[in-house]
């Protein structure tokens, strides 16, 4: 098979006449062919080249600097500024009574009561509440100066209550070695501080066992 018959006359033509070999292939392509390689070297026509093949490597972008952001407040430095101090103006129950009623309809919400509810199921949930606005009573402790206060609950920490009394005192109250009781949604709860030694965020992602610590 002849694999110059497809290539176009015209194309031939033009070739040989701008090399000058019109003469020598009279128009025939093999022709053209060898006389182009007889007129032209082709070691002094070729020019070489050497090239190193390498992958692109794209320019690293240079990193912004990250906005400064100011470092948290430590414990000292709060209680330094008094962070979560009351005025005495703010210190007045009645204010914290709304906080009370809007603490009654998240509970609503978390336990969903029904007549076929199980205590064991409501008390687990209750365990994993925010007690913020839940309203306390001390019924047992070690330290006989807090049994019988009660209150709403304005501040939890990891090892305390602080509540508001009807008589606009603020009190802190340990969780360890105290029962606490409350009445919600004709439930009675009563909880042992002793097993609630955990900061209210922590204390929702923690998975309790049914047999709970209940020494005093």
């Amino acid at each position: 098979m002849d694999v110059y018959k497809n290539v176009s006359e015209k194309l031939w033509d033009e070739a040989e006449v701008s090399l000058g070999l019109k003469e020598e292939t009279e128009g025939n392509p093999r022709r053209f062919v060898e006389a182009f390689l007889d007129h032209y070297d082709e070691q002094d026509n070729i020019h070489y080249q050497s090239l190193i093949m390498e992958p692109i490597q794209k320019s690293a972008k240079q990193s912004e600097p990250a906005p400064h952001r100011p470092k948290p407040l430590t414990s000292r430095q709060r209680k330094k500024i008094g962070w979560h101090m009351l005025s005495k103006k703010e210190q007045k129950y009645s204010l914290y009574e709304p906080l009370h009623e809007l603490w009654i309809g998240y509970i609503n919400e978390l336990l969903k009561p029904t007549s076929n509810s199980k205590t064991t199921l409501l008390a687990q949930k209750m365990l994993k509440a925010d007690f913020h606005g839940c309203k306390l009573k001390v019924s047992r402790s070690r330290c006989a100066s807090v049994v019988g206060l009660e209150g709403i609950v304005l501040q939890e920490t990891q090892n305390t209550f602080k509540i508001i009394g009807i008589d606009d005192r603020v009190r802190t109250i340990p969780k360890t070695h105290t029962v606490f009781t409350f009445t919600v949604l004709g439930y009675k709860f009563t909880i042992y501080g002793q097993n609630m030694m955990y900061r209210s965020s922590d204390r929702s992602a923690r998975k309790y066992k049914d047999k709970l610590f209940k020494e005093i």
